[in-house]
């Protein structure tokens, strides 16, 4: 017969988990308090707001993502760190704003050439994946807000700009465009930017024999509405 005995560690290797654990502890109540120094910095609190953290760990994963953009903007960071970074800020936490910010520092370094195109449109294009999959099916309750259709029109966006793809950055914009007006976020900025995203998208389309004449109605109500929005 075997018996199963529960493992207790000896004295020194319990002393070294016991450490490990004040350190990571310890950590945390710092990126904490970097956290609660942060909260007047308003780009910072919308997305506080808009994305919904639920935890502590959540909120400091955020952060983390949030304060990379900035590093890397000015080319101070090294690409393989950055793989890294967002590597640990993953483990940490599975919140969808993580890959949100991925994808956007990684089409940024690509726009500067810091980074091949080659070597960053499977990255950008899978965080954008694992973020709408993550909303749809698991943080649900970011679906009415204004970040995820930002999140749509920008995946659509890099669709249309890294592959050409008007039939399936159409959805996205589709999909953004309805939650824009859900929310009675018309007369936003991007919601304006995104009708002339969805026009160009149709209009390229329709340079194609198979769909010509197809979208004239979908472009001029689009026009339409552009035309009568507050300038």
């Amino acid at each position: 017969k075997f018996v199963l005995v529960k493992f207790i560690p000896d004295k020194i290797v319990a002393t070294k988990l016991y450490e490990k654990i004040d350190n990571h502890k310890f950590t945390l109540r710092l990126k904490l308090r970097k956290f609660e120094e942060k909260k007047n910095d308003k780009e910072l609190e919308r997305i506080m707001n808009d994305w919904q953290p639920s935890t502590e760990v959540d909120k400091i994963a955020i952060v983390n993502a949030y304060s990379l953009y900035s590093l890397y903007y000015s080319g101070k960071g090294d690409v393989e760190k950055l793989k890294k970074d967002f590597a640990k800020n993953e483990a940490m936490s599975a919140h969808p704003y993580i890959k949100f910010q991925k994808a956007k520092i990684f089409e940024m370094l690509v726009s500067k050439n810091f980074i091949s195109t080659s070597k960053a449109l499977d990255i950008i294009s899978n965080s954008y994946e694992d973020v709408i999959y993550s909303i749809e099916f698991e943080y649900k309750y970011i679906k009415t807000t204004k970040s995820f259709a930002n999140v749509l029109w920008f995946y659509g966006q890099f669709l249309v700009k890294s592959y050409e793809d008007y039939q399936q950055a159409l959805p996205k914009f589709e999909q953004a465009r309805t939650l824009f007006r859900k929310l009675g976020l018309t007369s936003d900025l991007t919601y304006k930017n995104l009708l002339k995203s969805m026009i160009n998208s149709y209009q390229q389309l329709s340079n194609n024999k198979s769909y010509r004449g197809l979208y004239t109605q979908e472009v001029s109500e689009l026009r339409s509405e552009l035309y009568l929005l507050p300038k």
